[in-house]
């Protein structure tokens, strides 16, 4: 399938995919006999560099990680400003629709200049 997409998505943690060649080195290393490149996106909890970069995770642990919680808890009003999961997920609605726009650049891109792009997404970024 690789091999006839223009668009790989990889949800998994940071170098989850190496061991069987579908990181973005594998992938990119996969298409290059091809005459045209591929967009590989990558999202994560916590991103590619830090401490935190092998650990899962998802959008209630990244509001906790980076603040949201906390700020949500005292925009409600709370004692202490006590952290309060958010109901609406909009860490991964707002990472994804970046996505979306990171990848239709790259797919406009390739299309003027040619070659291959990868992308970077994590919920923590955002």
């Amino acid at each position: 399938l690789i091999l006839e997409a223009d668009v790989v998505v990889s949800g998994y943690r940071p170098f989850v995919l190496k061991k069987y060649g579908f990181d973005r080195d594998g992938i990119l290393e996969l298409v290059s006999a091809r005459n045209h490149g591929i967009i590989f996106a990558q999202v994560d909890t916590y991103g590619w560099h830090g401490p935190s970069m092998e650990r899962p995770g998802y959008q209630p642990v990244s509001d906790a990680c980076v603040g949201i919680s906390h700020g949500f808890g005292k925009a409600m009003g709370l004692a202490d400003g006590e952290p309060v999961t958010a109901l609406f997920p909009t860490s991964d609605y707002s990472t994804g629709l970046a996505g979306v726009a990171a990848v239709l650049s790259a797919l406009i891109q390739r299309a003027q200049v040619g070659g291959s792009y990868s992308i970077d997404l994590a919920l923590n970024y955002y």
